[in-house]
């Protein structure tokens, strides 16, 4: 048996790896290394009592056979933030603890019958969140619900948002930001291996002319892939 351990994620290991009887068995475990969880097992022979399995009893061996590990990045939240200067920022969202958003509030109008969201303050938001990348393929780094549904999101802009080497102010290079409007889920390509920073901004613009929400307040939740504490946003309407 060879385990085809990934060059970064984690190692695995196995009770037994040869002299294996034809049709015998082997248990195999993951063992992730930090800031990584595993996530399945992959094997070219054998029968696997589960793929997501840890451990796993590989059994019914009858010839030689590979079996890779998968890890992925846990994505966690910061227990500092770099300075920004932006001075539009009205919340910063930071390891379980938010700092109040002032005025947080909309304004609505009435036309025909119709009352919609006028304007929106505040304008933008700042979500800031620590993770890994592996440096392979793209990434989901935060993920943002509206209590009202897809279309009240608020609008992510590249502009304004950048990643960060973590505990520097040293902007990151090659990566390209992806936001999904539907669902609200942040991806990240490009992005070589290591420890970063992420400020992301949000735009309320989106909101202005939507129809007003009944109740009257909208709450937001910015949650980061793979684990930390969720984070809520109020905005209510102003009275």
């Amino acid at each position: 048996m060879t385990l085809n351990d990934p060059a970064t994620g984690g190692t695995s290991s196995a009770t037994v790896t040869s002299g294996i009887t034809s049709g015998g068995s082997s248990v195999l475990t993951a063992t992730p290394a930090t800031g990584y969880t595993f996530t399945s097992w992959s094997c070219t022979g054998g029968s696997m009592s589960g793929s997501t399995n840890n451990p796993m009893t590989l059994s019914n061996i009858t010839g030689d056979v590979t079996c890779t590990p998968t890890f992925t990045a846990i994505v966690v939240f910061p227990t500092s933030i770099i300075t920004h200067t932006d001075q539009t920022v009205k919340s910063v969202f930071i390891d379980g603890t938010a700092t109040p958003l002032t005025n947080a509030y909309y304004s609505v109008q009435t036309s025909r019958c119709k009352t919609t969201i006028n304007g929106v303050n505040p304008g933008v938001i700042y979500y800031w969140t620590n993770f890994t990348s592996s440096g392979t393929g793209s990434q989901a780094l935060v993920s943002e619900t509206s209590s009202a549904g897809s279309s009240y999101l608020l609008q992510f802009t590249s502009s304004g948002s950048n990643i960060y080497k973590a505990g520097t102010t040293t902007v990151a290079k090659g990566w390209k930001l992806t936001w999904n409007s539907s669902t609200g889920a942040l991806t990240v390509s490009g992005l070589a291996a290591g420890n970063y920073w992420i400020g992301v901004k949000y735009s309320a613009s989106a909101l202005s002319g939507k129809a007003a929400p009944n109740p009257t307040s909208l709450t937001y939740r910015f949650s980061g892939n793979g684990g930390g504490t969720a984070q809520s946003m109020t905005l209510s309407k102003k009275s």
